[in-house]
């Protein structure tokens, strides 16, 4: 499963950039414009909301809960720091999805008994970065403690990261710099995808 993260930074603007990675065969987007006043995400929302309905993609926001259920997306994304899952697992209800970030096994130890959809975990590639050897310990906890819960991989990944994230056991990778810095996103999206072994599904 490729994840595509919005990038605010990008020379394309973030409705393009979704319309691009859908094109390219991405089907879970996480709207994330940190900078962004609650009303300019309700713009973008507005905007996103039929683009991805019509191509059957997850869209879900990062960390704002409360402003999720208002607009009705299909869940949330939440960083360290973020509202704990079990608050907003009651705001949101039983339905919409909820991913958090881990940084370490021991982590996914400590969540792992949290009504949670996904974990987002890393950074990969990035300063005191989670190593391969990280993830492949982390994939044979879940394993061998019978987790049942989706493993994304996050951080600076490239091309050349998918095939040795997957081979240490994730699920699936969240990408945002080299897919909305790319020349073109369509085709750098189906790039990634073409390199997963897993199908290019949600959950």
């Amino acid at each position: 499963m490729l994840q595509y993260i919005t990038n605010p930074n990008s020379t394309t603007p973030i409705v393009d950039q979704v319309k691009q990675v859908i094109e390219g065969g991405c089907r879970w987007v996480q709207l994330c414009h940190k900078q962004a006043s609650d009303d300019e995400i309700k713009d973008l929302v507005a905007q996103l909301k039929p683009i991805c309905n019509q191509a059957e993609t997850v869209l879900l926001l990062h960390s704002r809960v409360e402003l999720a259920k208002e607009l009705e997306l299909d869940g949330v994304f939440l960083e360290k720091g973020d509202m704990p899952p079990t608050q907003a697992r009651d705001i949101l209800g039983g339905g919409p999805i909820i991913g958090v970030t881990v940084n370490s096994a021991d982590q996914i130890g400590q969540i792992r008994y949290f009504d949670i959809d996904y974990i987002a975990f890393g950074p990969y590639n990035a300063d005191n970065a989670v190593c391969l050897d990280d993830y492949s310990k982390a994939m044979q906890y879940i394993h061998e403690n019978h987790i049942e819960i989706p493993v994304v991989a996050i951080g600076n990944i490239t091309p050349s990261d998918a095939k040795p994230l997957m081979q240490a056991g994730v699920n699936g990778l969240a990408v945002s710099e080299a897919i909305a810095d790319s020349d073109n996103l369509a085709t750098t999206t189906a790039q990634f995808i073409s390199l997963l072994d897993t199908p290019n599904r949600i959950g």
